[in-house]
């Protein structure tokens, strides 16, 4: 499927790859809207991983992703993801 194929990227070892699919993970919620919160516990904690980067770029494509898929679905669902 799309997701777990852009799962593989966030670890891939170009920085312009990860940041690409951190934008099109951020798009796809906010495409699918309120029903992307059922692909959370697959996608995000791989996301939220990306924090960790020592690149500014991704670390603020994190974000981004992230604002989107709150703006989405808000942030209550996240929390037990998180956890």
């Amino acid at each position: 499927g799309l997701l777990p194929a852009l799962k593989a990227r966030l670890s891939d070892n170009n920085p312009t790859i990860i940041t690409s699919t951190l934008d099109l993970i951020g798009l796809l919620g906010v495409a699918c809207g309120s029903s992307i919160e059922k692909h959370m516990k697959l996608i995000i904690p791989h996301v939220i991983n990306c924090f960790g980067s020592n690149k500014k770029n991704i670390r603020e494509s994190t974000t981004q992703c992230l604002d989107l898929w709150i703006n989405e679905i808000t942030l209550e669902p996240f929390i037990p993801v998180i956890a």
